[in-house]
């Protein structure tokens, strides 16, 4: 009897072969080593058979596996292997889609390695797409999620402006000295020292996507030396010595002055000082030959002052008296 069946399974396993085979099935392969064993079939509305071949296997890779999104591409790979893992061969139909940005290909094929590929291209809003291949003659899926990221590079950074940072500080000496001015004489003096200066700069990134622009990282101290003059007023301690001199000819002529003379008749000009030409100043009226007088005059930066008598020239109706002219610096 139980030979009986196994006879009979024999020869129902040839007849539906036969029978399979010219209906154009595939075989089924229920082992890695080999097509053997029994899998169940699945009869579908009650009639007619179907092949009972399991789906394949697809994982997905991409290189690179983010994109920033601004139209960047990466290449994504499908190997694709059946139920035990083994590749599939060359030419299995592959086909692609996406939620965001484009693929190259809405359908490729598996190569000798059972690896289909297509280039995804980014779209230009952050996020990323989720990308699925299918095979498309069998049974079997598999989906990757490709992020796409911002990109954030070098913008200019900013400058605030340069500020005294402490005292300034190895100062020279003041200019000029007051033993060079005038005793008594508020003048201006100088001198240059070195000042530390301080500024901060921001450095900053913009986004290739969005151009939105941020700090990167907190600002930073700059610094920097430079020379600064700083003034005061003073007061000159300098005594000068008064100039006196006398010549006939040319009664002064260190400072082109003809002689300071004193002539009885009061609306006469030569009771004036003449320097250059000029008649700076006339002597009072009420001098009177050698009597003293303390008058002066200040006349491009000297003062000139009533000097010694000299001489005296006696006319017939009025007598005119000479002087020294004396002068200082201011």
């Amino acid at each position: 009897m139980k030979q009986a069946q196994r006879a009979l399974i024999v020869l129902f396993t040839l007849v539906f072969s036969q029978l399979a085979t010219s209906a154009g099935w595939k075989e089924i392969r229920t082992s890695p080593s080999g097509k053997s064993g029994w899998q169940y079939v699945v009869c579908q509305g009650g009639s007619g058979w179907n092949t009972c071949e399991l789906d394949l296997n697809i994982v997905l890779t991409a290189a690179p596996n983010q994109l920033v999104a601004v139209g960047e591409q990466a290449t994504i790979y499908a190997t694709v292997t059946d139920a035990y893992n083994n590749p599939v061969e060359a030419g299995v139909r592959i086909g692609w889609v996406t939620t965001d940005g484009s693929v190259s290909a809405t359908e490729s094929r598996t190569d000798a390695n059972g690896v289909a590929t297509i280039v995804l291209t980014s779209s230009h809003s952050l996020g990323g797409a989720t990308v699925t291949a299918n095979a498309l003659d069998y049974g079997g899926a598999g989906s990757l999620f490709v992020p796409y990221i911002d990109k954030w590079v070098a913008y200019p950074s900013t400058y605030t402006a340069w500020a005294n940072y402490g005292a300034y500080y190895s100062c020279s000496a003041w200019d000029p000295d007051p033993s060079t001015v005038a005793a008594g004489t508020w003048f201006s003096q100088t001198a240059w020292c070195w000042q530390q200066q301080q500024q901060w700069r921001q450095d900053r990134l913009q986004s290739v996507v969005t151009g939105a622009v941020i700090n990167n990282g907190p600002a930073v101290p700059l610094y920097q030396t430079i020379t600064v003059a700083i003034s005061q007023m003073n007061v000159g301690t300098k005594q000068s010595i008064p100039t006196c001199e006398f010549n006939q000819e040319d009664p002064f002529p260190n400072n082109h002055a003809t002689a300071w003379t004193y002539d009885e008749r009061t609306s006469s000009a030569s009771n004036n000082l003449v320097l250059n030409g000029v008649t700076v100043f006339t002597m009072p009226a009420v001098v009177k030959q050698r009597q003293p007088w303390t008058g002066s005059y200040v006349y491009n930066g000297r003062v000139y002052t009533y000097g010694n008598f000299q001489y005296a020239t006696i006319g017939s109706k009025w007598d005119t008296y000479y002087f020294t002219v004396c002068s200082a610096p201011l």
